[in-house]
């Protein structure tokens, strides 16, 4: 085509202005669409409009009328470049958002009409790849190749390097702007998991000095590591858009325990933190295993509910690693994985003191209760059926109650029974229940012990101390009685058929004149 035959294209522009009730505004902001022929195939599209109406341009959508799509941004000048076949009429439009309190859209459209055939030299075609490295999952790391295309101008056959890349200006879609020289690639680290629509338009020199641009573009189905851009001039089918819309699956892991520190055997829950797992519009996608000194403890497909625990366990004292691993498994998106690891301490938290309570039961484990129970009951009875023990068994939900069975011996009833502390188990709290609010009860010699051991309990004469007392394994007493000496006078013993005297004694000494 000749260079006067390039005048030969005629434009007319139609202002259209359209918001909710705010028609006026939008006319006062008074928003027109201008367009340059660079005379090298490639088209720039000027928006402008009135800056002192005190409104900010917050977003133009861009679309050319070929199919290539809509480009979202906010920049008012747009290279745009036609594949010229036969002489076509293109509607453009820069649908434009302004805010001020209230948002007023106006629609601005333009016609463009191509020649039947592209220049003599036009400007060149080019075309990006957006390449995902390894860890894209974890880092957010990307890399843009690009190319262009130096078609045959002088018909021999082989491209021509008329034109020379100068530099190429990128949109990374998270408010990044990048220049690169030459046709070096572009990179650039994402710190948002948020959809970014990439776009880019290169900048070219010919041999006679002249100056052009072209929107990189993608051919459908993408560009491979040997993509062509010339593809885009030999075959016009595979026009596609120039943007790219890219989704950074980014992930880092952490865990947190409850409690913080847990003492040995204690129950202790491992929890997600919400706040760094991948977005909820991938959560399909992700796995997660859980580690504790190497070996897979839990495991789950999509991302653990930060709400529950992952793990529930109570350890010895000593130092554990637990790891968490979020994998990404997605064909089309490829594949990565991302984790964490922290220390934990389980302390024996034995309490160095004169007078405190050591009493803690694990959970899983067997015991054996016992207790002695007497009711001021004004007649005789043969069993108590209103005094009683209950154990509560915080955070398990378990509640189980002991009562008095065997002989009434000497007013006196014995409790006894086993029982396991259920997982999941917090505290244990011991209730002496009083079942009938008129009379008393009391209770003596409560003793918990491993089933599998066995126990004695003395009881001591606070002023003498001599030993008054002595309980054995089933909790039944053997009772030293003294005289005023000291000496030993009895023994009695305790058993379910009643409190016997076993052994008597009585000694003095002889009388002298």
């Amino acid at each position: 085509m000749k260079p006067d035959q390039m005048k030969a294209l005629f434009i007319f522009i139609a202002l259209i202005g359209t918001s909710t009730g705010l028609q006026a505004s939008c006319g006062a902001l008074n928003p027109t669409l201008t367009v340059i022929d660079n005379g090298t195939g490639n088209y720039m599209f000027e928006l402008t409009y009135e800056t002192d109406q005190g409104y900010t341009l917050t977003n133009i959508a861009w679309d050319f009328g070929d199919m290539t799509g809509t480009i979202n941004n906010t920049s008012q000048s747009m290279p745009h470049q036609y594949y010229y076949t036969t002489p076509t009429t293109y509607n453009v439009s820069a649908t434009c958002n302004f805010n001020n309190g209230s948002i007023i859209q106006c629609v601005v459209s333009t016609h463009v009409t191509t020649p039947s055939e592209l220049p003599a030299v036009s400007c060149p075609v080019a075309a990006f790849v957006p390449l995902k490295s390894s860890d894209w999952c974890y880092t957010g790391d990307l890399t843009i190749h690009w190319g262009f295309c130096n078609e045959d101008y002088n018909g021999d056959g082989a491209d021509d390097n008329y034109w020379t890349a100068d530099h190429v200006v990128w949109n990374m879609g998270d408010g990044t702007s990048l220049t690169t020289t030459g046709t070096n690639p572009a990179t650039h680290t994402y710190t948002s998991s948020v959809t970014q629509t990439i776009s880019a338009t290169a900048y070219f020199s010919g041999q006679n000095g002249e100056i052009c641009s072209s929107p990189l573009m993608l051919i459908n189905g993408g560009v491979g590591g040997n993509g062509d851009p010339c593809m885009l001039v030999n075959d016009p089918t595979l026009l596609a858009t120039p943007y790219v819309s890219v989704d950074p699956y980014l992930a880092s892991a952490e865990i947190y325990m409850n409690p913080a520190v847990a003492c040995q055997r204690e129950p202790f829950q491992i929890f997600n933190n919400p706040q760094i797992t991948p977005v909820p519009a991938n959560y399909n996608s992700w796995s997660y295993e859980l580690f504790m000194d190497g070996t897979s403890v839990a495991s789950g497909a999509g991302m653990p509910d930060n709400s529950s625990w992952i793990h529930q366990s109570s350890l010895d004292p000593g130092d554990y690693t637990f790891e968490i691993v979020y994998t990404y498994n997605n064909p089309a998106g490829g594949s990565c994985s991302a984790g964490a690891s922290m220390l934990y301490t389980v302390d024996s938290c034995e309490v160095a003191c004169d007078n405190c309570n050591s009493f803690k039961p694990y959970a899983g484990e067997r015991y054996w209760l016992s207790a002695w129970v007497k009711e001021d009951q004004a007649s005789q009875v043969l069993k108590y059926n209103g005094a009683h023990i209950n154990l509560d068994f915080t955070g398990s939900g378990v509640n189980v109650d002991f009562y008095p069975e065997g002989e009434i011996i000497d007013g006196w009833q014995r409790i006894v029974g086993s029982f396991t502390v259920p997982g999941n188990t917090t505290e244990l709290d011991i209730k002496l229940v009083n079942g009938n609010a008129s009379i008393d009860a009391f209770f003596d010699d409560i003793r918990i012990h491993p089933f599998n051991a066995s126990m004695k309990s003395y009881v001591y004469d606070p002023e003498t101390f001599w030993l008054t007392a002595e309980l054995d394994d089933n909790n039944y007493a053997t009772f030293y009685e003294y005289d005023k000496e000291g000496q030993l006078i009895r023994i009695k013993k305790e058993t379910a058929r009643g409190i016997m005297t076993i052994q008597e004694s009585r000694s003095s000494n002889p009388k002298s004149e």
